[in-house]
This record gives structure tokens, C-alpha cells and sequence, in this order.
């Protein structure tokens, strides 16, 4: 009586096992579908450079397989606290039915309590049975999630492995293409300084008018012979439809920018490359407007957002080195389009101002140097710092100063200063006087 009383109280303790193992097999079974599911769809992708996970899947994937590894944890060291009990069980079913068979002869003494005994084993037995079948079926489907944990633990490190030298390829890949563009840049700025200098086939050019007279219409670097340089001197000339323009200052975006921050001296004879970013010089600049020559002056100006826009005026002349390259500049155009920032603004226009350069401050402002305080170095015809800054270092915003900038006004009044990517001024004879 007793040795069944504790085979029924284990088969019940057994019973109330059972559930917390369903629900766990249960959680097993959700986060291996989970797994198989993200699997088949990594079956799926075509891992190249043009397909790398994003952070959000790998993340994902890694909290499912923790979350698979936990629970299978859970249920082994649940079924390893309970194997003994088991064991027990068994050891005690064994025992009860070999008690069972040694007093089946006693049996027909007793008949009635036999059949007693008979019917309490016939209803344990099932119930046994049943216990042992789903311990079974629990067994081995902890063992198949085991493997799956591990097919997709392995699956998972061959695919961060796989990741990781993709993001090593696309490395590599980037540095190679950023170095092949650095070089074929400067391969085309060096061919662009390199492109020959046109010579006049013809009696000597004094400007690009001259140029044009004798028969070129493409713009390019080509060689003139104002007063001042009787031996020539390199000039971009812009030729238009109808107009040759000689180009005195250029400015735009290169590798190395031209520096601006120069003497008195590198001014008045000029500097730079005409390929690229230079100063014509204020001497050749008095020989070429000097005179019985009148020349007008254009402005093309780019903006940061790549907006062109230009200003003419009638009349430009600068004065020799004795009177400090005094600028004489007249008659804005009304029809241009970009604002006359050089002689539009009150109490801050350039004409009959003297050149100012770091060295030299001949300029109207009492508290310092504009060269020095405004421009940052570059040498300009300055009033009171101006509305333009066309010397000044080539910059990434908008704003007053310190970058090369023009002004433009808005309503009431106030002024507006744009920096500027690229610029071009320029000048050519009249047609009133041109020979």
C-alpha cells in the first residue's frame, strides 16, 4: 500500500512538471520558427557589396539567437533537475510490479482485495505510460531546437565573417577610387598649366582685342605686349561673339588656391598663372587703359550655389605707380545683372581710390587696414572696406569679409553679402577708340 502510495504521489509530482516543460518546449518551438524563418530569408539575399545587412537585421538576428540559447538553458537545466525523479519513478514502477508479481498467488487467498490491487495498477499504468511518452516526445524535440541553435549560431558567424570582408572590400574599394580621382584631377590641372601659350602670328597684340583682329576666336592664355612689358606677358583672353576680353584677375576653386596675400611689389608687377588663378599686374594694367585708350570693365561672378551673374561699367583706367594706381571707374550698366558693389554703395565706392596692399594702407578707414582686417591679405582699390572683396581667400558661406564676396542690396536698405566660388574681371577697349 505504501509502495503504491509513492508511485502515485511521483506520477502526480511528474503531472505538475509537465506543464512548466510544455510551456518552455513551447517558447522553444516560437523562437526556432523565428530562427528558421530569418534563415530561409537569409537564404534568400545575395550577400555582395551592393547587399549588406543593416544594423537593425543584425540586431535582430542576435537577440533571437540569445533568446533561443536561453531558453534552451532553461529547459535542460529544468529536465536535469528532474531526471532523478525520474529515475526514481522508474526504480519505483520496477519494484511495484515485481511486488505485484510475487503476490499474485496470494491473490486467490484474498480475491477480493486482488481485484482491488488489480484495478488501482490498471489505472496507474496508463497514466505512467503517457508520462513517459511525452517526456520522449520533449526529449527529442529539445535535442532538434539544440541543433538548429547550433546550425544558425554557425550560419550567424559565417555571415559576420562574410560582413566583415565586405566592409574590408568597400574599404579598399572607396580608397582606391578616392585616390584615382585626387590623381586624375591633378593629372587635368597639370595638363591645363601645360596647354601652350598661344603666340600672335601677326605684329605684337597690345589686348585681346588685338588677338582677336588677327584671327583667333577660341578664349584661352595667349601673349600680349602692353607698354609695360615690351618682352609680353601671358593674359587669358575670354572671347565673346562680338568682343575680345583681356581678363586682369582670376579667381576659382583648385587644388592648391593661388595666394592673394602679397606686397606691394607682386602687385604692381603681377603674379600667378593665367591657366588658373592670377593678378595681371597694376603696371600692365596703367599701360593698358592709360591714354588715348578707353576701356570698359566687366564682372562675371559665381555664387556657392553655382548662380553666374555680371555687371559692366564704361569706363575703367588705373593711374601709374606715382599716384598709387588711382582707379577712375564710371558708368555702371543698369541692364546687369549682378549689383554694382564697387561703386552703387554710399560712402563705400571704390572710384578714385588708390591701390592698398598688406604693406601699403591707402585706403579711407580710420581704424586700421582694410587689406589687414577685411580682406585677409588681398590687395584692392578700398574706401572704407567696401561692399566686395574680390582678393580675399575663396571660402564654403556667405558672409561679410574674410572670404571673397560681393554685396547686393535687400528691401530697406541693408546689404546682403554672397561668397563667391569663381571670378572673373575683365577689360577691353571701347569701340569708340579702339584703332
Amino acid at each position: 500500500g505504501e509502495l503504491f502510495h509513492s508511485v502515485v504521489c511521483q506520477a502526480m509530482a511528474l503531472l505538475l512538471l509537465l506543464s512548466p516543460l510544455l510551456v518552455m518546449v513551447g517558447r522553444l518551438t516560437a523562437v526556432s520558427g523565428t530562427l528558421i524563418h530569418q534563415n530561409n530569408e537569409s537564404d534568400l539575399r545575395d550577400v555582395s557589396l551592393n547587399h549588406i545587412p543593416d544594423q537593425h537585421v543584425q540586431d535582430e538576428e542576435r537577440r533571437s539567437e540569445q533568446d533561443m540559447k536561453s531558453a534552451v538553458d532553461d529547459l535542460s537545466q529544468l529536465i536535469q533537475d528532474n531526471s532523478n525523479m525520474l529515475r526514481e519513478l522508474s526504480q519505483t514502477l520496477t519494484s511495484y510490479v515485481s511486488q505485484h508479481a510475487s503476490a499474485a498467488a496470494a491473490t486467490a487467498a484474498d480475491p477480493q482485495d486482488g481485484e482491488h490491487k488489480d484495478v488501482d495498477i490498471q489505472q496507474l499504468v496508463p497514466i505512467i505510460d503517457e508520462l513517459r511518452h511525452k517526456f520522449l516526445q520533449q526529449e527529442v524535440k529539445v535535442e532538434q531546437i539544440k541543433e538548429q541553435v547550433l546550425l544558425k549560431d554557425n550560419i550567424i558567424l559565417e555571415r559576420e565573417e562574410t560582413l566583415r570582408e565586405l566592409q574590408t572590400k568597400a574599404q579598399q574599394l572607396e580608397e582606391t577610387i578616392m585616390k584615382q580621382r585626387k590623381a586624375v584631377k591633378q593629372e587635368c590641372e597639370a595638363e591645363i598649366r601645360n596647354l601652350p601659350t598661344k603666340k600672335p602670328s601677326h605684329s605684337p597684340a597690345r589686348d585681346c582685342t588685338d588677338i582677336r583682329l588677327q584671327g583667333e576666336t577660341l578664349s584661352g592664355v595667349y601673349q600680349i605686349f602692353p607698354e609695360s612689358s615690351p618682352s609680353g606677358v601671358n593674359v587669358m583672353c575670354q572671347m565673346e561673339e562680338e568682343a575680345a576680353w583681356t581678363v586682369f584677375l582670376a579667381r576659382h576653386r583648385q587644388t592648391v588656391q593661388e595666394n592673394f596675400t602679397r606686397t606691394w611689389q607682386d602687385y604692381k608687377t603681377g603674379f600667378g598663372d593665367p591657366h588658373a588663378e592670377y593678378w595681371l599686374g597694376n603696371d600692365n594694367l596703367h599701360a593698358l587703359t592709360a591714354g588715348d585708350h578707353s576701356y570698359r570693365l566687366k564682372v562675371v561672378a559665381t555664387n556657392l550655389r553655382g548662380e553666374h551673374q555680371s555687371a559692366e561699367w564704361d569706363t575703367f583706367a588705373v593711374a601709374d605707380e606715382s599716384n598709387k594706381y588711382r582707379l577712375t571707374l564710371k558708368g555702371y550698366n543698369s541692364t546687369s545683372s549682378l549689383f554694382d558693389a564697387l561703386t552703387g554703395v554710399k560712402d563705400n565706392s571704390i572710384e578714385d581710390m588708390s591701390f592698398s596692399t598688406v604693406d601699403m594702407d591707402n585706403d579711407d578707414w580710420s581704424d586700421g587696414s582694410c587689406v589687414v582686417n577685411h580682406d585677409v591679405g588681398g590687395g584692392w582699390w578700398y574706401r572704407r572696406c567696401g561692399a566686395a572683396t574680390p582678393t580675399a581667400p575663396i571660402g564654403n558661406t556667405d558672409g561679410k569679409h574674410k572670404v571673397m564676396c560681393w554685396a547686393s542690396t535687400v528691401p530697406g536698405g541693408n546689404l546682403l553679402f554672397m561668397g563667391l566660388s569663381h571670378l572673373l574681371m575683365m577689360v577691353r577697349e571701347n569701340d569708340d577708340t579702339a584703332a
